[in-house]
């Protein structure tokens, strides 16, 4: 998965506004109307900053999960070990 769960909804709607920007935009295009056109590739790339921008908080806190991970797993190592050393 891409996005956080907490961001499905909002990067499906992102996705959709931009799919819908850029075929908006290349209709202006071939109306040569390319100021139009250009106000719509302005929207279309705020919703790809905005999925991209989703998309590093999901690997942020993918890499915040697998720290804690190992840190839990550190600490059980210490834990054992000072027990062994507690037994001799």
């Amino acid at each position: 998965m891409t996005f956080l769960n907490k961001d499905l909804k909002r990067a499906t709607d992102e996705a959709n506004c931009y799919t819908y920007c850029l075929n908006g935009a290349l209709v202006h295009i071939s109306n040569e109307e390319y100021g139009k056109a250009a106000l719509y590739l302005d929207n279309a790339s705020r919703s790809l900053r905005e999925l991209e921008r989703m998309r590093k908080e999901k690997k942020a806190d993918e890499q915040a999960r697998e720290l804690l991970e190992r840190i839990r797993e550190r600490q059980m190592e210490e834990e054992v070990i000072c027990r062994l050393r507690s037994w001799t």
